[in-house]
């Protein structure tokens, strides 16, 4: 009969640490399996009838007002709120009134018009230097910059609303107006208008008011404003060196979308005083398609600003560039 050895105690001691890993793992795989086959479910919310009675509409549907909008058409509050009323059929903005006959509250911000005669200011004050300096061809870069003073004041003079300056708005036209004619040439004269120009400014942004003449405003010419030469630097400078570069990355975008907006909106606003009646080519069919594909997609990007889409911006920002080209090509 064979007889059974009794477990040594020491064999005991080098095995239980084996068998008590096995039994754990055993243990947790099953608790895993468990857990997930398992989950802990939430009740659904119950709620009373009547709970958000007043807080959402019954049928929405029937709080809508007037036909739906086209695909890519801005809606009436994004157009009140500052921002562009971008059109799908391809046409300029045709809302206007008595007090706003060319609509310039759908084309530009009453921020974006104070931000850019501030800008164009301080880039007038590293200009209008020295006589030197303007004589050797700074006069060339003021006329630019008058020229869009005068163009802003313009506008805001016949804002519909409310916008900083526009008590002087009138006086600083007429006085930026002719200092951009004049700037044409540069001489120890233009200089020192320009100069007094600069100091109108300085009082402008100091709160001061202009005087104004005591004889009768006279009407707004948009041509004598702001011409060919002056309006095409404009656009290629805010095209190509500031747009294009806003828009390249999605986060420079992102940092930069009020910029990108007041871009975009000054290229919207040059577009349409390039078809103001009194312009040159304004009643060529083919140079008017093009002046509407920049301006409407001047408005997308401005869209895009407003809800931070920086792919429309590029991709509005890239039919800019094309529509300058083939401007270009038919009208250089």
């Amino acid at each position: 009969m064979r007889t059974i050895r009794p477990i040594h105690t020491r064999t005991l001691t080098a095995v239980m640490p084996l068998l008590l890993l096995v039994v754990g793992t055993f243990a947790l795989a099953q608790n895993s399996q468990s857990s997930r086959r398992r989950p802990v479910r939430i009740e659904a919310p119950s709620f009373e009838p009547g709970q958000f009675e007043g807080i959402f509409f019954a049928d929405p549907s029937a709080q809508l007002q007037g036909a739906p909008p086209a695909a890519g058409a801005v809606s009436p509050a994004q157009s009140t709120a500052g921002g562009p009323a971008a059109l799908s059929d391809g046409s300029d903005v045709s809302q206007s009134s008595a007090a706003d006959p060319h609509g310039w509250h759908h084309w530009i911000s009453a921020t974006s018009l104070e931000d850019l005669i501030k800008a164009s200011k301080l880039r007038l004050d590293k200009i209008v230097t020295t006589t030197t300096a303007f004589k050797g061809g700074g006069f060339v870069q003021a006329r630019t910059e008058f020229s869009l003073q005068a163009l802003l004041f313009a506008i805001i003079e016949t804002y519909p609303s409310d916008v900083r300056w526009k008590n002087s708005a009138a006086e600083a036209r007429q006085r930026m107006t002719r200092v951009a004619a004049n700037t044409k040439i540069g001489s120890d004269q233009v200089f020192t208008e320009a100069k007094a120009r600069l100091l109108d400014l300085d009082d402008l942004l100091r709160g001061a008011t202009l005087p104004g003449r005591r004889e009768e405003t006279p009407e707004i010419d948009w041509s004598h404003l702001i011409d060919r030469v002056p309006l095409m630097q404009l656009l290629e400078w805010a095209q190509e060196e500031n747009l294009n570069k806003l828009v390249a990355s999605e986060g420079q975008f992102k940092d930069s979308s009020e910029e990108v907006k007041r871009y975009a909106e000054l290229i919207g606003v040059l577009g349409r005083v390039a078809l103001v009646e009194e312009m040159p080519d304004a009643s060529d069919d083919d140079y008017v398609t093009l002046a509407r594909a920049m301006t409407n997609a001047a408005q997308q990007v401005a869209l895009a600003a407003q809800t931070g889409n920086a792919e429309l911006a590029r991709t509005a920002a890239g039919q800019i560039g094309q529509s300058c080209t083939n401007c270009h090509d038919s009208f250089r």
